[in-house]
């Protein structure tokens, strides 16, 4: 398996459909930050973070509290719920 680093606490199959088609929805929006300033972030609709995450899905999809997760050190990912983005 390679693994393409951690999100979650999680190893990560960068080989997984389910991967591919997270990267594949994850996108650079604006959006409203602290203090009203809109900020450019990569955010990716939860489901996709759920699919990717395989039986821990469930953390993502009916918790909803994660804002954001990491791939790596470089490139964090904000989560869109059916609400919005809570960054």
């Amino acid at each position: 398996m390679h693994n393409y680093g951690v999100s979650f606490g999680m190893d990560i199959d960068a080989r997984s459909e389910s991967y591919r088609k997270m990267k594949k929805n994850t996108k650079p929006q604006n959006v409203k930050g602290y203090r009203g300033i809109e900020v450019n972030v990569l955010a990716c609709p939860f489901q996709y973070v759920a699919g990717m995450m395989g039986e821990a899905g469930w953390l993502v999809a009916e918790n909803q509290s994660f804002r954001s997760f990491q791939l790596d050190e470089e490139e964090e990912i904000f989560i869109i719920y059916p609400d919005g983005i809570h960054i």
